[in-house]
C-alpha cells in the first residue's frame, strides 16, 4: 500500500527531490513554469501585505505622537514634561523603525 505524501510536512530536501523527479519524468515543466510564477506572485503579496503593516505601525505611531504632544503646542520644550517627551521620543523612533522596514520590503533605497 503506498503512503500518502503531505507536500506540507515535506522537508525541503524531499520538496526539491519531488521537484527534481517531475521535471526529469517530463510530468510537469508547463505546470512547474506555472508554479514558479504563481511563487513570484505570493511572495509579492506577502511583501504587500507586510509593507502595509508596517505603513500602519508608523502611521499609528505618528498619530499617537501628535495627539501625545497637541496640548503642548507653541509652548517651550522645557516645558513638556520629561516623562511625557520620552514617550514621544519613544513613538518617533517607532514610527521611523517601520518607514525602514517598509522602505525594504517595497524595494526602495534610501540613498538619493
Amino acid at each position: 500500500m503506498a503512503e500518502s505524501v503531505n507536500l506540507q510536512k515535506c522537508t525541503k530536501e524531499e520538496l526539491l527531490f519531488l521537484i527534481e523527479r517531475m521535471r526529469h519524468y517530463n510530468l510537469g515543466d508547463n505546470l512547474f513554469r506555472l508554479a514558479k510564477r504563481d511563487l513570484v506572485n505570493e511572495r509579492l503579496m506577502r511583501r504587500e501585505r507586510l509593507a502595509q503593516e508596517q505603513a500602519e505601525i508608523a502611521h499609528d505611531a505618528r498619530m499617537k505622537y501628535v495627539d501625545l504632544l497637541k496640548q503642548y503646542e507653541g509652548a517651550p520644550i522645557e516645558d513638556i514634561p520629561a516623562g511625557v517627551f520620552n514617550q514621544a521620543q519613544a513613538l518617533l523612533i517607532k514610527a521611523i523603525e517601520a518607514d525602514k522596514k517598509w522602505t525594504q520590503l517595497v524595494g526602495m533605497n534610501s540613498g538619493g
